[in-house]
This record gives structure tokens, C-alpha cells and sequence, in this order.
């Protein structure tokens, strides 16, 4: 019984290893300013790095898409982001204090295809970073109506294009998961109030129709 009670105790510190090392890996979220939006309508999502145990990183791989055809990015213009040109750009210029990354090698969104490319690394001789939080923000603009349309993290391709990574010692994956939101784009108060008077109209028509 003695040894039975050994194996157990072991069994459930292994457990609880597991358990800690499963939560130890950095997740990648996307957070919307809201999820309900009308068309015109400009929002933005936070590009968020929840890191609980302070795994050390030392960079940033990000390949977020959406569909173009219901969204589109808008630039923030010269904000002090790490870069701001030539292309059309997300932002990372309220979070330099707590993600002090050396280098910026990209920030560019195709709104054709409905791509954002954001890469940022320490320094070379720069120790790991271990921060936790917002690292970038997007604006977008909502274009057409749709009860929900993705925009998520890409997670395939190389470890250096097309791809999502929370990378240390030269691009050693640590990420754990990726979290993308939904956005429900509805029509403008006076195009809902237009389509209203022409439901009205028709079941008008219709009745007089089946009066005479």
C-alpha cells in the first residue's frame, strides 16, 4: 500500500508538471473595441500577447488576415509607430514602454487581399523581453454588411513569412494558441429606415392587390 501511495504522489506531480508547463506558453488574441458595428463605421482590435509565466521572447512574427471585402484598414498616419511607411500601417506607438523592441523590420497591410505582415525583434545583443499585453492596434473601417466576418491569425508557412510566431533563440516557436473575433457589421440607421418604407410599400401594394 506504501508504494501504491508513492506512485500516486509522483503521478499527481508529473500532473501537475504537465499542467504548468501546458499553461506556460504565450497565446496570441485579438480584442475588438466592439463587435457590432454599422457600415462606415470605424473600430479598432487590439493585437494582445497574454503571457501569465513571463516566457522570455525575443520576437514577434504576426500574419493576421480578413476578408477585404467587408473590411478595410485604416492608416494612423505618423503616430511614432516603429514604422510608418510606405504602406498603409497598424500601430504600436502606445506600447514602446512595455514591448521596447529594437527593430521593426515590418508593418504592412494589403487591403486587396486582406493581409496585415507585422514583424518586430529585440535587439541583437538585447536580453528577452517577457511582456505581457497590447502590442499593436488596428483601425478598421466597416464596408459591407455581413452578421459576421473573421479576422484571424495565420499560422501556416515558413517561420519567417505567412506565418504567426512567438519566437526565442533565433525563431524557436513558444506560442501556445491564437484567438481570433468575429465582427457583425449592420446597416446605417437610414439605410435600415429606407428598407423598412420598402417593406411597408410592398406589403401595401400587396394588400391593395388583394383587395381589388
Amino acid at each position: 500500500m506504501k508504494n501504491v501511495g508513492i506512485i500516486l504522489i509522483v503521478m499527481a506531480v508529473c500532473l501537475i508538471g504537465f499542467s504548468r508547463d501546458s499553461n506556460a506558453a504565450p497565446d496570441l488574441r485579438l480584442v475588438p473595441s466592439k463587435q457590432n458595428v454599422d457600415v462606415g463605421e470605424q473600430f479598432t482590435v487590439d493585437v494582445v500577447l497574454e503571457n501569465p509565466q513571463e516566457e522570455g521572447f525575443t520576437n514577434l512574427l504576426n500574419w493576421i488576415k480578413f476578408i477585404p471585402s467587408y473590411l478595410k484598414v485604416i492608416d494612423p498616419g505618423e503616430d511614432g509607430s516603429g514604422i510608418t511607411g510606405p504602406d498603409t500601417n497598424i500601430s504600436d506607438a502606445a506600447y514602446h514602454s512595455n514591448f521596447s523592441f529594437g527593430e521593426y523590420f515590418e508593418n504592412a497591410v494589403d487591403n486587396t487581399l486582406g493581409e496585415i505582415n507585422y514583424q518586430a525583434a529585440v535587439g541583437l545583443l538585447d536580453p528577452p523581453l517577457n511582456s505581457s499585453g497590447t502590442f499593436a492596434t488596428i483601425t478598421f473601417e466597416a464596408l459591407n454588411t455581413t452578421t459576421g466576418t473573421l479576422i484571424w491569425f495565420d499560422t501556416e508557412g515558413t517561420p519567417i513569412k505567412d506565418t504567426t510566431l512567438v519566437g526565442a533563440d533565433n525563431f524557436t516557436e513558444i506560442l501556445g494558441d491564437t484567438f481570433g473575433t468575429t465582427i457583425a457589421v449592420i446597416p446605417e440607421p437610414s439605410s435600415l429606415l429606407l428598407w423598412g418604407m420598402g417593406l411597408l410599400a410592398g406589403c401595401v401594394m400587396k394588400k391593395t392587390k388583394v383587395n381589388r
